[in-house]
């Protein structure tokens, strides 16, 4: 299955693209495509009756950068994401090497908390060669103990972006490609975090490559606004997809929970809210 896919997202990128007059052409190495384990692994999450269940309704992911982890024991942060019912925490904890990661880990683990190491870093999409660089930062991840990885790898935000809109698009989707390639090689879980205005290309590659996205609905609280927004989008993603919110977008708990509501109503269960350290100081 999993070979499959990444065999047909080959031709999907080189049709995607042929005729993209604006870019030239590229020649990206292709590694062998043979023998790949399928990896997606879907975290289980139970679908609440109400908010009275639990905080949110279901269960959420969360992100936790350099500061707050380093700030914070790792008790501590174990901690807050059990009272804040976080079951998947995306971590870029600065020094894989340390000690206090490896500790992480492990208690993540004894707390039934899905770990991934996130990687935030637009440089990878700055040049048409950005994987061989990306790769050897997924490997030090795999040899630090992760065995999930999250790109947060954002080619909108670049300065040159709207007029490079099909060469950023193109280096980002080969990054996807590549990524899959390699995290099913060795067997690691991918993920992805994605602007609501994802290209349809990047979209239908993820949903073809089985890569669960992350929707960053982010600087509106109003649910059914984002998510007529984002209705091509999640049908083109075929239903794996995590809505993220932040939490620094609602005046306080109960609207963020009516803004849940909101979301579950329309059918939408499985819920990231960012970050941590917002959730920690407001929750």
């Amino acid at each position: 299955m999993k070979k499959t896919a990444i065999l047909t997202a080959y031709l999907f990128i080189s049709l995607s693209f042929s005729a993209t007059a604006t870019s030239p052409k590229r020649n990206v190495a292709k590694n062998s495509v043979l023998d790949y384990p399928t990896i997606l692994m879907e975290h289980p999450y139970r679908q609440l009756d109400s908010l009275t269940d639990s905080l949110w309704g279901s269960q959420v992911s969360t992100y936790a950068w350099k500061a707050f982890f380093q700030d914070n024991t790792n008790a501590y942060i174990v901690n807050a994401l059990n009272r804040l019912q976080c079951k998947e925490v995306f971590v870029s904890p600065g020094n894989d090497q340390s000690p206090k990661v490896q500790d992480f880990l492990q208690m993540a683990s004894s707390a039934n908390i899905a770990v991934a190491r996130l990687l935030g870093e637009n440089s990878y999409v700055e040049a048409d060669n950005g994987f061989p660089n990306l790769e050897a930062k997924m490997l030090s991840f795999k040899n630090a103990g992760f065995t999930a990885i999250h790109l947060d790898i954002e080619p909108h935000a670049l300065a040159d972006y709207k007029q490079n809109i099909d060469l950023y698009t193109e280096r980002f989707n080969t990054l996807i490609l590549l990524s899959s390639q390699w995290c099913a090689q060795e067997g690691i879980e991918l993920s992805i975090s994605i602007p609501m205005h994802t290209q349809s290309s990047t979209a239908a590659l993820l949903a073809l490559l089985q890569i669960k996205s992350y929707i960053m609905a982010y600087e509106n609280p109003n649910m059914l606004s984002l998510l007529n927004r984002t209705a091509t989008l999640r049908d083109t993603l075929q239903g794996l997809y995590v809505w993220v919110v932040r939490a620094k977008d609602f005046t306080d708990l109960a609207h963020l929970q009516s803004a849940i509501s909101v979301l579950n109503q329309n059918g939408v269960y499985e819920l990231g809210i960012y970050d941590i350290k917002e959730m920690d100081v407001r929750y």
